[in-house]
């Protein structure tokens, strides 16, 4: 017969125990097992979202651009003005109306406007219901920008206006000396009894 002392019969318990134990470690996922192998991939999230700029940084990035976009528009604008009209030659006529007193209803209906500067049309404008309005409201109109040499010069202005349905008829004509430097002229035209008055001015 066969004997077995208390350690020889514990041991094999023991072994099973043992063997249970490590097969239940194997078992537990890693992110159990260790809580903190969580934290960097939380950190690396963490990190990349600190690293994207925000919506608002960005949509102010594309306002500056923006701006800045419109300055260097302005600035070539400008530079392209000063290279087309240069200071010495720049000259330009302008159109107005002088409202009087004189007529009861909505005022002067001027229907047309030819610019001659030294016998060549510079300029021949009709207008419409809005320009004229617009003229009445006490806006100016650029009937033409250009270059003019400077030294002697004459301007020609033919006016039409439509008084009670019948078209009426003035002229103007004037020299002038263009400056050596940016020179304006003013075509003022106001409502008379008989036909349109022209008022000719010449601005430096």
């Amino acid at each position: 017969m066969h004997y077995t002392t208390p350690g020889q019969r514990i041991a094999p318990w023991v072994a099973l125990a043992t063997l249970l134990l490590t097969g239940m470690a194997l078992a537990v996922p890693a992110s159990a097992a260790d809580p903190a192998s969580t934290t960097p991939s939380a950190s690396s999230a963490s990190s990349g979202d600190t690293q994207s700029p925000p919506a608002a940084a960005l949509e102010q990035d594309l306002q500056d651009s923006k701006q800045k976009a419109l300055a260097l528009d302005r600035d070539l604008s400008r530079l392209e003005h000063e290279l087309l009209f240069p200071a010495t030659t720049r000259f330009g006529i302008f159109v107005a109306l002088e409202q009087t007193d004189r007529r009861g209803d909505d005022g002067l209906k001027l229907r047309s406007v030819q610019l001659k500067v030294d016998d060549k049309v510079v300029a021949n404008h009709v207008y419409s219901a809005d320009e004229l309005a617009a003229l009445r409201a006490g806006g100016i109109q650029q009937a033409f920008a250009g270059n003019l040499a400077p030294g002697k010069h004459r301007l020609t202005a033919s006016v039409t206006t439509d008084d009670a349905g019948h078209d009426r008829h003035a002229d103007t004509s004037m020299k002038f000396t263009k400056t050596n430097g940016p020179q304006y002229v003013e075509l003022a035209i106001s409502a008379a009894d008989d036909g349109p008055q022209l008022r000719v001015r010449v601005r430096n």
